[in-house]
């Protein structure tokens, strides 16, 4: 007897076979892959004690914008009032703009995972303690509004990052006695990460302003974790050579006080305001910025920019940070380097925008992105009088292109911008994200410019 063979169709194989890898793909999506908005507070209410710190938790920018804005002039020194700027940096013209996307400025990206290590969390008559997580650094993001609102609550109860100490309730009166102290230009800087991280660059960066400003420049370090004994400790090189240098925890209550940040801050308080999944440490130190130039006026600077020239002619002027090379238009602001007299509209209007469409959710939507949104309308506003400066002042060089600068020259390599960056550059951002993995080679461009304006110089081809 002859057994005759099963004939299946292959459609039937077909459809079984691609049965079976979907029935595996859905177990392992539903009982392998992590729900971590599953019960979301008391995921995220984990062991902090046990957080690895991201010693490098620096950022860097992604130019994908294709719009246009105001028109980069060569050789033209134009401001958006009638007054002659006295230094020798192209200023931009006012001109009709086009409201950019918002999703297209330069964004400030973290690393997948980072943690944000910004106030040090320490009792008020121990500047010793040094904590090993910072209870902000992992906001939730896979949680509703509620929880998230509910998990922000918690932590700045826990830290009274926002609240007035007795650290910091002397605030007012410390400043105005550093700041009266003979201070030709004012000059702050902010720090949110810890103390220990205030590292070589940072370093550079900090020797890099005092020696363009040896006469009569005064820095405030706005941060908590600064003015403790480890941060101190830090800044000691500089203050045993007589340079003037705070560190001073901000009070936010107070510095937010008669603006429009202190709404938000009371509305955020109470838990009306999503925090959204970027870090609350890195918005605020958008808005604080803003705050402490309205307050006194003066100068503010990422800390990854060394400075080239004494900045003090600059006023009331914000740098461009990136040019379309085709059209020669303006595209994206940047709130890297502010110059700006206490009380300028403009620091208002800036504070406005950010109380009233602030999103938690987008990276720089509250900072290079605000600056961009807000400038593109007030460029024709006769109200608010500032100077836009080309990216030659600032920003010679991209985030793409920078590494070529921490590198050795060769024939076949790209121009030597040494002389070009060194003689019509104000500064140069460094964009630490882009280049904190990256050895400052001997001879290279950067090594050269922060050999030429560092005051210590310490061990510059090892950082």
């Amino acid at each position: 007897m002859k057994i005759k063979k099963l004939s299946i169709p292959s459609s039937f194989i077909s459809i079984c076979w691609f049965s079976s890898l979907f029935a595996i793909c859905l177990f392992s999506f539903l009982y392998l892959h992590p729900r971590d908005n599953e019960n979301c507070i008391n995921i995220l209410n984990f062991n902090e004690s046990k957080t690895t710190i991201n010693t490098s938790s620096k950022y860097f920018s992604n130019d994908t914008s294709s719009e246009k804005g105001v028109p980069i002039k060569e050789n033209v020194n134009i401001s958006t009032n009638n007054n002659n700027n006295s230094n020798n940096i192209d200023i931009v013209e006012k001109n009709e703009v086009k409201l950019l996307n918002e999703s297209s400025p330069f964004i400030e990206m973290p690393t997948k995972n980072e943690k944000i290590i910004e106030e040090e969390i320490i009792e008020e008559d121990d500047d010793n303690i040094i904590p090993s997580y910072d209870v902000f650094a992992n906001p939730p993001s896979n949680c509703t509004k509620e929880e998230r609102i509910i998990w922000l609550k918690e932590k700045l109860q826990e830290s009274k990052l926002v609240k007035s100490t007795s650290k910091t309730q002397n605030f007012e009166e410390k400043i105005q006695g550093f700041l009266g102290n003979n201070c030709k230009v004012k000059i702050f800087l902010t720090w949110i990460f810890h103390a220990n991280l205030f590292g070589k660059r940072e370093m550079f960066v900090l020797e890099s302003i005092l020696k363009a400003h040896h006469d009569g420049g005064c820095v405030v370090i706005l941060s908590r974790t600064m003015d403790s004994n480890p941060g101190r400790a830090v800044l000691q090189p500089v203050l045993d050579r007589g340079y003037r240098v705070l560190a001073l925890a901000p009070d936010y209550q107070y510095l937010f006080s008669d603006t429009p940040g202190q709404g938000w801050l009371e509305r955020l308080n109470a838990g009306e305001v999503d925090p959204g999944t970027v870090p609350i440490t890195l918005n605020l130190s958008n808005l604080l910025r803003l705050a402490v130039l309205y307050k006194y006026g003066g100068v503010y600077f990422d800390n990854d920019m060394v400075i080239l020239k004494d900045v003090s002619k600059l006023r009331n002027t914000i740098g461009i940070q990136s040019v379309d090379r085709k059209t020669g238009t303006w595209r994206t602001m940047s709130n890297a380097m502010l110059s700006f007299d206490k009380g300028h509209p403009l620091l208002w209007r800036f504070m406005e925008e950010f109380a009233w469409n602030f999103d938690g959710f987008k990276w720089g939507f509250n900072g290079p992105n605000l600056a961009t949104r807000v400038v593109s309308k007030a460029l024709n506003d006769s109200k608010y009088q500032f100077n836009l400066i080309a990216p030659i002042a600032f920003f010679p060089i991209d985030w793409k292109k920078i590494p070529q600068l921490f590198e050795k020259p060769n024939k076949n390599g790209p121009k030597d911008k040494f002389g070009e960056i060194n003689g019509e550059s104000y500064g140069i951002h460094l964009w630490n994200r882009q280049t904190q993995s990256l050895k400052i080679q001997n001879k290279s461009v950067i090594g050269r410019l922060i050999s030429k304006h560092c005051i210590i110089c310490q061990n510059i081809y090892d950082s």
